[in-house]
């Protein structure tokens, strides 16, 4: 097969682009072609090409104009124009401010579209996640998000964009989704269930694995002195849907432990004032995922606060690192941790968290470090993974895909 696979981001960008390039490169190790397009004009294929000015100068005014994603001007770019002529299907993942509905319905006329739901951007009228909003499950009206990326905009036209969004469910576009969570969403929003299909996220196994737990921290400067280490990784370590206070709150809590708090992301003024007066270690914006992964694995556990998740790949790969995951039980998140054998996860309570923490002897520690790392490598194997989109592409190819709940999937 011919797949063109399309995102936001190459590698770098992380999360759900890192996804789609694992997914090329899994493609093209099982023989197919595969071209991995994103909106980064240094990487090896830009999807906008020489258009990138015009398109990018054009979509910013229809952003500030309150049109998020609305009208195609990617289709000036021939390299857009071409997914729908020159592959036999296209795959497509993170699009905010990348590819408009518009241009995702021109090409699935010809081309048949997998669209992988990492967010739910796709059946709103733009926001990543609703938190507590349900007007997407029938009309937008105002969104309480806009200003806020990428929504970015004070105008209010979400009536208009998740209206003319719900053109695609009669066309050639159908959806996956790494958790079920994601697909109740979906269909929430009144979109045909017969069209989303269950695939989760994959780790890499050999990059992210068990390793000596003292060099690792000697080679990154981290206290090996009997002190918990915890770790708490997020874009922007500041932005409080990811808990950050909880951290902190946890760390007061248990400071007759001392405890060594690893922070991976972009620091700022509110993260340092969160996170003042305790034992922190910042890390950084960590790009480079062998750093990453030894980051991970010298940590005894790893926190995940978020409102709302899909299927985050900080808890996967903690998992496959054998760093057991604290938190909350939020989204799409208690699909992949096994409460009390790879971590603990509660409704919105620290207290339990604490207790937990408390009582993780080394000996008890190096069993779910165990059992973590056996999580990974049963459900979230990349050849499984990349084997189920591939059947999946030759169902929808040849008519005969089946729904959410069918055994093209693959599970956790």
């Amino acid at each position: 097969m011919k797949v063109a696979v399309v995102s936001k981001s190459d590698v770098r960008g992380g999360g759900a682009s890192a996804v789609a390039a694992d997914v090329t490169r899994y493609l093209q190790k099982f023989g197919h072609t595969a071209v991995h397009f994103n909106a980064d004009d240094d990487s090896q294929h830009p999807i906008y090409g020489g258009a990138g000015p015009v398109i990018r100068a054009l979509k910013n005014l229809e952003g500030k104009r309150g049109y998020r994603d609305h009208n195609p001007f990617e289709l000036l770019s021939s390299t857009v124009r071409s997914l729908r002529q020159d592959f036999d299907i296209v795959h497509m993942h993170d699009l905010s401010t990348t590819l408009s509905h518009e241009a995702v319905n021109w090409i699935s006329q010809k081309t048949p579209v997998l669209w992988t739901l990492h967010d739910c951007s796709p059946f709103t009228a733009g926001c990543l996640y609703p938190t507590n909003c349900t007007q997407f499950q029938s009309t937008c009206e105002f969104c309480p998000q806009l200003g806020n990326w990428p929504m970015q905009t004070r105008k209010n036209r979400v009536k208009t964009l998740h209206t003319r969004r719900k053109k695609l469910q009669q066309e050639n576009v159908h959806f996956s989704a790494p958790s079920r969570w994601m697909i109740e969403q979906y269909k929430s929003a009144g979109w045909p269930a017969d069209k989303a299909h269950f695939i989760t996220n994959g780790v890499d196994l050999e990059g992210f694995r068990l390793r000596n737990v003292s060099e690792m921290r000697k080679k990154h400067d981290i206290p090996d002195d009997g002190r918990p280490v915890y770790l708490f990784s997020a874009s922007h370590l500041g932005d409080s849907r990811k808990g950050p206070n909880k951290v902190a709150e946890i760390a007061r809590i248990m400071e007759d432990k001392d405890p060594v708090i690893v922070l991976v992301g972009r620091y700022s003024e509110l993260a340092a004032d969160l996170f003042e007066g305790l034992s922190v270690v910042h890390a950084g914006f960590v790009k480079d995922q062998e750093t990453r992964a030894e980051l991970y694995s010298l940590c005894d556990t790893a926190f995940v606060f978020s409102e709302e998740e899909n299927c985050p790949l900080i808890v996967l790969e903690c998992l496959a690192s054998g760093t057991p995951i604290a938190g909350f039980a939020n989204g799409g998140i208690p699909e992949l941790v096994d409460n009390g054998v790879t971590g603990i996860l509660t409704k919105n309570k620290i207290e339990p968290i604490v207790e937990f923490l408390r009582e993780l002897t080394p000996e008890k520690l190096t069993d779910i470090r165990k059992s973590c790392r056996e999580a990974a490598t049963s459900g979230h194997n990349y050849e499984d993974i990349c084997n189920s989109y591939i059947k999946l592409y030759q169902q929808i190819l040849g008519g005969t895909v089946s729904g959410a709940s069918q055994p093209a999937t693959a599970g956790a």
